[in-house]
């Protein structure tokens, strides 16, 4: 018995071997797992990955939706994750009404003064200075800046 559990062991620690490998077995066993899908694309995009990561984000945001509604945090943070892939792949007209759906999932959720939605704006500002709108994005970061001067 204790040779079984040693050989378990063993195996199951190629699984630990870095994030990639664990992700991609929590995959294998969990395939509907928002959480897995949406971690495996952020992993994969970090990788340059982008078309692997995309696919899995859009899974997860599709498994959330379904699950807690369109107004959940979770769904605003598959929202953000997705928006960001395709604003580091320069496809800013397909970033931005992600990240403004999630900018407005926080707010409904949050309050238009929770430290939390500081991110949110941020990552628009962010994208918007990509695409050079600077003015937007100044307003944005102001906003910003005034929620976190008033937390």
């Amino acid at each position: 018995m204790l040779v079984l559990f040693a050989v378990n062991t063993i195996d199951r620690n190629r699984d630990w071997s870095d994030e990639l490998a664990l992700l991609q077995k929590t995959m294998h066993r969990s395939p509907e797992s928002p959480l897995a899908n949406q971690k495996l694309g952020e992993v994969l995009g970090k990788k340059g990955r982008y078309a692997e990561a995309e696919a899995l984000l859009k899974r997860a945001l599709e498994i959330r939706e379904q699950a807690l509604g369109p107004y959940h945090p979770n769904v605003a943070q598959s929202l953000n994750e997705l928006a960001a892939i395709y604003q580091f792949r320069g496809q800013y007209a397909k970033a931005e009404p992600f990240y403004n759906r999630a900018l407005a999932i926080w707010e409904k959720v949050l309050g238009p003064d929770h430290p939390d939605l500081a991110r949110s704006l941020n990552n628009l500002a962010e994208l918007y200075l990509d695409m050079g709108r600077d003015n937007e994005a100044r307003r944005l970061l102001e906003r910003a800046d005034s929620i976190r001067e008033s937390q």
